[in-house]
Formats: C-alpha cells, sequence, structure tokens
C-alpha cells in the first residue's frame, strides 16, 4: 500500500464486502486474488465465479480475465488485447493488472 503496510488479506476482505454489494471492480480484483493466490488460496473456481459476476456486468477487463482463466489453469485469450482495447480504452489498465 501506500504509506501503509500492504496486508492482502484486509485488501481481499475490503474487495468482497464491496463484491457483495456488486461492485464489478471489486468482484473483478476479487477473482484475480483468488486466482494468483493473493491474500487467499488459490482457487480457480472461485475466480471465475467472481470473474463471472464482473463480466455479466459489462466489466471488460473480467470478460479478458475469464477467458484467460478457467478451472484448469490460465490458457491463451481468445479475445487479443487490441480487440479488448477497441471495445473499452479504459481496459488497458485492467489488462496490464493480470499480467504481472
Amino acid at each position: 500500500g501506500l504509506g501503509v503496510d500492504q496486508d492482502l488479506k484486509k485488501a481481499v476482505e475490503w474487495y468482497r464486502k464491496a463484491a457483495n454489494l456488486e461492485n464489478s471492480d471489486a468482484q473483478n480484483n476479487l477473482g484475480f486474488c483468488y486466482q494468483k493466490g493473493l491474500g487467499v488460496d488459490q482457487d480457480l473456481k472461485k475466480a471465475a465465479k467472481w470473474y463471472k459476476k464482473a463480466a455479466d456486468q459489462g466489466h471488460s477487463g473480467a470478460q479478458y480475465n475469464l477467458e484467460c482463466c478457467d478451472q484448469k489453469g490460465p490458457k491463451k485469450p481468445r479475445l487479443s488485447h487490441k480487440r479488448t482495447l477497441k471495445r473499452n480504452p479504459q481496459s488497458h489498465m485492467l489488462i496490464r493488472k493480470t499480467e504481472e
């Protein structure tokens, strides 16, 4: 964090609260935490569940992440970065985060 110690478990706690209130950014971020095992045990089924909730609300980053993540692990997405960016120019920030 900026100015504070990083606490991934606390971040997951706050993402979960916002995700349960249908915040698509929080749902996408929570999916990412589950996909990578950040602050929680890695669980690709839960990652896909949260990505799907956000994607169903039109969150382009979550749509991309859902394409990349299935229960067997990461796979090559059907959508290219260029195509995703064309649909939503703001998604480049989310895509970059998922690749780190």
